[in-house]
């Protein structure tokens, strides 16, 4: 399942009258850059899984970044998290507007 219709499917019930758009999708792009960053350290799928198995916009932010190949330099490391935050909070938005 491609990004832009997991978030197109789930990201609605994130909606709340205290949240805008932007504060959602900076929260959505502050998580998958954790996950990314754990995958980038080499922490096990599994345990990052476990906590959002049942989400699934977070479990397919997981399955996205564990998709990503693991980089060796600490220069490719920080550029794929950055990449990997930027990526979500545009389809985040994207998925907002679209609603």
């Amino acid at each position: 399942m491609n990004k832009l219709l997991i978030a197109a499917l789930f990201l609605p019930a994130l909606a709340t009258a205290d949240k805008s758009d932007f504060e959602i999708c900076q929260s959505i792009s502050k998580y998958a850059g954790m996950v990314m960053e754990s995958r980038q350290l080499g922490v096990d799928m599994a345990k990052t899984y476990e906590s959002v198995k049942d989400d699934p916009l977070m479990s397919g932010i997981v399955r996205d970044a564990y998709s990503s190949p693991q980089y060796t330099g600490d220069d490719f490391r920080e550029r794929r998290i950055a990449s990997f935050k930027s990526d979500w909070f545009l389809v985040c938005i994207n998925a907002r507007k679209a609603k």
